[in-house]
């Protein structure tokens, strides 16, 4: 009985160590309830800076590729949209910034191509040759003359040439979308 009261006793003033908590990543029900994949990535990298598994990681790698997704849908969108070009660029932006990476800096990559080849300007339409006239958005602002059925920046076909009004292009990168050009006008969707 000597022996006992005094092992009672260390045990009863020996303080109790709180419940560990355990973090719950929410990235997985947020992507299969169809949340917007950004929002999915936030939760993933939040639960990294609790717990950077590898299982937090692949969730993350995932929600990326959801990211990825999205940006591609917009940037295939037809008809062609500046705005959805801009959703694409932001998309990519705040994704790097939530996790930078070889895909997201890949990801950032890809929507600046999209950004400078959509950023060619028609400079003008030459009805006597029936030839138009791009500058590119590239380091030096290179002219190239054009005609129907061949191809800028070996992406885009020259569709049609109409007076000195519009140039049809179609996007071969993304599924043959028609975009509009008019002189000097940021390109357009066709109707």
């Amino acid at each position: 009985a000597v022996v006992a009261v005094p092992k009672v006793m260390t045990t009863l003033s020996k303080p109790k160590e709180p419940p560990k908590v355990e973090f719950v990543n929410q990235a997985p029900d947020l992507l299969r309830s169809g949340a917007p994949a950004l929002d999915a990535l936030a939760a993933a990298v939040e639960a990294i800076g609790h717990d950077d598994s590898p299982a937090n990681r692949r969730i993350a790698d995932d929600c990326v590729t959801a990211v990825e997704k999205e940006i591609n849908d917009k940037l295939n969108a037809t008809p062609f949209s500046e705005d959805n070009l801009s959703t694409a660029s932001g998309l990519a932006t705040r994704a790097a910034d939530l996790y930078p990476g070889e895909v997201t800096r890949r990801l950032l990559d890809m929507v600046k191509e999209e950004n400078q080849v959509y950023k060619m300007v028609l400079t003008g339409i030459d009805s006597a040759t029936d030839t138009a006239k791009f500058t590119l958005n590239d380091a030096n602002g290179t002219l190239i003359q054009v005609h129907e059925q061949e191809y800028i920046s070996a992406r885009f076909q020259v569709r049609s040439i109409v007076g000195r009004k519009s140039v049809t292009l179609v996007d071969t990168k993304r599924g043959n979308r028609p975009v509009m050009y008019e002189p000097g006008s940021p390109p357009m969707p066709v109707k």
